[in-house]
């Protein structure tokens, strides 16, 4: 199976003007959203000159840069071949923004890759290991908008303003979500000059989002891409184009971008899949719309006040046992009606690795 490591190491020589920018590429920027670039890139603040991607390899301590996150090994990996590489070693990092508020329950960061050719892509990182990053996402069910979508359209609007040139905007999970968001509320400008934006399983929207004044000015541009099983990119709606892809993972694990593959350098589409695989998925988004949103608050800020009083920092921690301990304290605390119970038990089983434990 290759995937976009492979995908790197296959066509990092070509440049952009010899190879169009595609869905893989994409991929590719979106994953380097995810790497902390505070002390290698200008900040949006600094409105400083920008650094190459090659020249980041002199930047100091590399692991800070890489740092303990999602899909860290794969990201080390991702971050020496691109930035050896003819391709994206030539991009010019800058407006590098990170915003983290555990009170007001919100994760924000991008960064902008400006092309030599011309141009620029805007990534948005998507939701990191910490349970206040995946609160707010699962918050999404019930609050619109949540501060992250705010910040994104914030950050996108003066990139815009210090910047020329036609425009791409991408990010995985969470991050696709505020790509679509931030793209639709903009502006004119950003309307005119953004030509593709892609959202790599992040969630979708509550209907009113689609009376936005811009989205459907802006729809056509939008290209989705999900996993067969994973949750994260079926959760609420969308109305624009959705493209399922090739994934031999299972379960959540979908949602790991290193697990798609790639054929012939552009990210492979699913031909044909069996409709049980995604079932689930469907059941549990149907019974969160169906839910009330002060229902679905009160299920989705129990289940995360439970998984803090079981010592649950991240989400890479939650385990077996960690699992039984956050049902102990949540059915301890607090008493809700059956579709709650339902609700709580199908988020806790997605959120598990593989969805095999508590099966």
């Amino acid at each position: 199976m290759s995937n976009i490591l492979d995908y790197v190491r296959t066509y990092g020589g070509d440049s952009f003007r010899e190879r169009r920018f595609c869905s893989a590429d994409a991929l590719v920027l979106a994953q380097l959203a995810y790497m902390n670039w505070q002390s290698a890139v200008p900040t949006l603040k600094d409105n400083g000159d920008y650094i190459t991607l090659h020249e980041t390899l002199y930047c100091g301590d590399l692991e800070h840069i890489i740092r303990g996150s999602v899909f860290k090994e794969e990201n080390r990996a991702l971050f020496y071949q691109t930035a050896n590489s003819r391709r994206f070693g030539t991009l010019r990092l800058n407006y590098y923004s990170e915003v983290w508020n555990e009170e007001r329950n919100l994760q924000m960061s991008a960064i902008t890759f400006l092309f030599p050719e011309g141009g620029l892509c805007v990534s948005f990182r998507g939701t990191d290991e910490s349970l206040n990053g995946w609160k707010e996402s699962f918050s999404m069910v019930y609050r619109f908008p949540v501060p992250a979508q705010e910040y994104a359209a914030t950050y996108l609007y003066r990139v815009a303003r210090l910047t020329k040139g036609p425009m791409i905007v991408c990010g995985h999970s969470k991050g696709g979500n505020l790509a679509v968001y931030a793209s639709v509320k903009g502006g004119e400008e950003i309307l005119r000059r953004t030509k593709r934006i892609y959202n790599f399983d992040g969630p979708g929207f509550w209907d009113d989002f689609f009376k936005e004044k811009n989205y459907d000015a802006i729809a056509g541009k939008i290209r989705k891409y999900v996993a067969p099983e994973s949750f994260i990119g079926l959760l609420l709606k969308d109305s624009g184009k959705t493209f399922m892809v090739e994934c031999k993972a299972r379960g959540m694990e979908q949602h790991d971008p290193y697990r798609w593959e790639v054929y012939n350098g552009r990210l492979r589409k699913v031909c044909r899949y069996k409709k049980e695989r995604r079932k689930a998925g469907e059941q549990l988004n149907r019974r969160i719309l169906d839910a009330s949103r002060e229902k679905s608050r009160d299920v989705i800020d129990a289940f995360f006040k439970a998984a803090t009083d079981s010592g649950l920092h991240k989400l890479s921690e939650l385990n077996a046992d960690y699992a039984l301990e956050v049902l102990k304290n949540f059915h301890g605390k607090y008493v809700y009606d059956r579709e709650s119970l339902i609700v709580f038990a199908r988020l806790m089983i997605y959120m598990l690795p593989g969805r095999k434990i508590l099966r």
